[in-house]
């Protein structure tokens, strides 16, 4: 039967770069001198992959394309469209607008198929210098929240971390995490606890906030039901906030204690711990 994609794909390529002719007779086949094996790649992925590729080309400014489509695939299935068009430049913009990779709907793109956008994230990801992109992406998130007021911490955080950027990471995953708690997004708060834990272990400088991070992490812990983990990080944030005299961690990191012996009926316990 074959795959319907891989076949309107495969036609759509063949006609934009003038391979497929009218034969006469509503036949049409490939032009003459045409090879046919590199007429037809091994799956509808290669297939997106060459069409991305023959598009670089034919921008006049082969690498900024190519970074785009890369950055715009490492961002997620759809993202704002004023973002994306901002990291394009004013070079191709007009060229990334109208090159026909993305749907629009209202301030806010995708890609034209979600197999293009796994094909291009896939590839993104395998570059050298992937941990820069995931830098340019968080600075990007970061200029695009402050035009627009929106609360990027998340997206921002999320491609620091990736990019090995601690600082920025840290301070906008916990930001990430106060904005999760505040508005009950369970897992907005359990993707950005999980990673600013472990972004704080990873250098010196933002070592000091080892104790905000854990207490996220149990505060996600609690919504998710999983107590007795909740219940250790509550702990384990309580002796680093008391070891660095933080008297609200200390307070914030009590009550949560107190909440967990609650759960497991441990009542005098929990009474001690809400009276301290």
């Amino acid at each position: 039967a074959g795959n319907p994609l891989f076949a309107r794909q495969l036609l759509i390529e063949w006609t934009d770069r003038g391979w497929l002719v009218d034969k006469g007779q509503l036949t049409f086949g490939l032009a003459d001198g045409v090879d046919i094996d590199a007429a037809i790649p091994a799956d509808a992925a290669a297939l997106f992959v060459q069409r991305v590729r023959a598009l670089a080309t034919q921008s006049g400014h082969e690498r900024r394309f190519r970074d785009t489509v890369h950055l715009a695939a490492l961002s997620g299935a759809r993202i704002p469209g004023e973002l994306l068009f901002s990291l394009s430049g004013p070079e191709i913009v007009d060229y990334v607008q109208g090159c026909g990779l993305w749907v629009e709907k209202d301030e806010t793109v995708r890609f034209d198929h979600p197999l293009l956008h796994q094909a291009l994230r896939s590839e993104a990801a395998e570059r050298r210098d992937a941990s820069y992109l995931h830098r340019r992406l968080a600075r990007a998130w970061l200029k695009y929240g402050e035009s627009s007021g929106t609360d990027v911490a998340l997206e921002c955080g999320r491609h620091a971390h990736a990019g090995k950027d601690w600082p920025l990471a840290v301070t906008n995953l916990l930001e990430a995490c106060r904005s999760a708690w505040s508005t009950g997004r369970t897992n907005a708060l359990d993707q950005a606890s999980r990673l600013v834990t472990d972004a704080v272990s990873q250098d010196d400088r933002v070592a000091d906030q080892q104790g905000w991070a854990t207490l996220w992490r149990a505060r996600s812990f609690e919504v998710l039901g999983r107590i007795e983990e909740a219940g250790d990080c509550f702990q384990q944030a309580f002796q680093f906030h008391s070891d660095h005299s933080d008297v609200n961690g200390v307070v914030e990191s009590l009550i949560g204690m107190g909440w967990a012996a609650l759960q497991f009926g441990q009542l005098p316990e929990a009474e001690g711990l809400y009276s301290r």
